[in-house]
């Protein structure tokens, strides 16, 4: 070869390997973002896994990208718009050659099935699923090419087939993820839409891989668990208000509104709260910590006082089926912890009053019996659910 025809060649050759540099640039960048988002999930070299690719149900995705949709869902509660460009560039900074799908592009089959996985399992903005969707169809993909993709992806090895399937379907990060979720969210109360979204979806997964069949009747519910995400007042964590709910039927979440804006009065609030379970002796007991203020607003903003106190919940709780503990009401007790507030009222520390009995009296008959539906319970995690859908995360104590 000449020395001209040489130095042609040259960056032409060195062109692909410009890409590749490029390439792996942008990833590490995308990566940063991501760690610096969600430090535990993304700092780790191998962070999910090893390999370049990830296996599930037979199907190769690219792992980074859907390790940062995760780092940037567990902190954020979605993926943004510019998240979602970059992720882009990223993807399609590759060399152009001819794919499966029948063009030539940047873009391989592997990399847009991995966006349209992404985008049915994780939480995304709307203007940033608008963008990767208009993306991949501008790549002329489809369900049909999705399908073909997918079947054509050569079956891994089963060693390498059976760690895949072990991460996939290990409830272990999806545990982490919700609670991670749910501190940023400050359990629940400063949810964005697309952190409520992010927490029904990893519910949903953590119920399909819950490890205790019939979880009501098994031993691992019993003990104590502190709330630490829900989806609705977390004062509905207690059997008094099941039992106040179902009395009061439509009415009654003009009752929790109501209920949770006296409360949160001049800085007043729902605190530590947690529920105790025995079913071997059936009984549930909920401790609910809260913080009352009393103030005049004409007067200014400032409580003219405000102290702590628990109102703890005692009932009868028995299993009703695998995963259903049928619970009614017996007592509230209401201890005042801060005692040097208004001396004058600690004679009514320790009070208990008989609910079900002023239940029974006031409905006619028998007190409410309520039901809880426990939908995945390990060691450590527990996730229950009430008639009306509303949904508790407890960790044990």
């Amino acid at each position: 070869m000449s020395s001209a025809s040489a130095l042609v060649s040259r960056p032409a050759a060195a062109a692909p390997l410009r890409a590749s540099v490029a390439r792996r640039a942008r990833r590490a960048a995308t990566s940063a973002r991501a760690a610096a988002v969600d430090p535990d999930a993304a700092n780790a070299s191998d962070r999910s896994g090893v390999s370049y690719y990830k296996v599930i149900d037979g199907a190769r995705y690219d792992r980074r990208v859907l390790d940062d949709c995760a780092a940037f869902e567990n902190v954020n509660g979605s993926v943004d718009l510019g998240e979602a460009r970059r992720m882009y560039d990223d993807v399609s900074d590759g060399p152009s050659k001819p794919q499966g799908r029948g063009r030539t592009s940047s873009v391989t089959d592997v990399e847009l099935a991995t966006l349209e996985y992404a985008l049915a399992r994780y939480a995304w903005t709307d203007d940033a699923r608008a963008f990767v969707e208009d993306k991949m169809r501008e790549e002329g993909w489809s369900s049909a090419v999705s399908e073909k993709a997918n079947n054509a992806v050569a079956a891994p090895s089963s060693e390498s087939s059976s760690e895949e399937s072990s991460s996939e379907s290990s409830a272990e990060s999806l545990k982490k993820r919700l609670v991670a979720l749910a501190a940023a969210s400050g359990r629940g109360l400063d949810a964005t839409a697309a952190q409520k979204a992010a927490a029904v979806s990893l519910v949903a997964d953590l119920v399909a891989v819950n490890p205790t069949p019939d979880p009501a009747m098994s031993a691992k519910v019993n003990g104590d668990w502190e709330l630490v995400y829900s989806d609705t007042f977390l004062f509905r964590s207690s059997p008094f208000f099941w039992a106040v709910g179902k009395m009061m039927g439509e009415t009654g979440d003009f009752f929790y509104g109501a209920h949770d804006h006296q409360t949160g009065m001049f800085g007043g609030g729902v605190g530590r709260v947690v529920q105790s379970l025995d079913l071997d002796n059936n009984r549930i007991v909920s401790d609910c910590i809260v913080k009352a203020s009393l103030g005049i607003p004409l007067l200014g903003f400032s409580p003219v006082f405000s102290g702590f106190g628990s109102v703890i919940t005692a009932g009868r709780a028995v299993a009703d089926s695998g995963t259903r503990v049928a619970v009614v009401a017996e007592t509230t007790t209401i201890r005042q912890d801060d005692t040097e507030v208004i001396p004058a009222l600690n004679f009514l520390n320790n009070t208990t009053v008989p609910v079900e009995d002023a239940m029974r009296q006031l409905g006619g008959g028998a007190a409410p019996e309520v039901f809880l539906d426990i939908v995945y319970v390990d060691d450590d995690l527990r996730v229950s659910k009430l008639e009306d859908g509303s949904t508790f995360v407890y960790q044990r104590c």
